[in-house]
């Protein structure tokens, strides 16, 4: 993975699932990068509401 260079800086995503704008802030990109996660694509309202969904299974 190529990783970014600092700094960070927020930018404004769209969640996949609800699609209003969220902020991917520069602390969050820098976790995301250290444990080589993708950025997100869903807001942090739409990723517990599926965190939720999943718990059922």
């Amino acid at each position: 993975m190529v990783h970014s260079q600092e700094p960070y800086e927020d930018i404004e995503l769209e969640c996949s699932e609800c699609g209003e704008p969220f902020t991917f802030t520069a602390k969050d990109q820098k976790f995301y990068e250290e444990k080589d996660f993708v950025k997100p694509k869903r807001c942090r309202g739409c990723r517990a509401k599926k965190k939720e969904r999943m718990k059922k299974y």
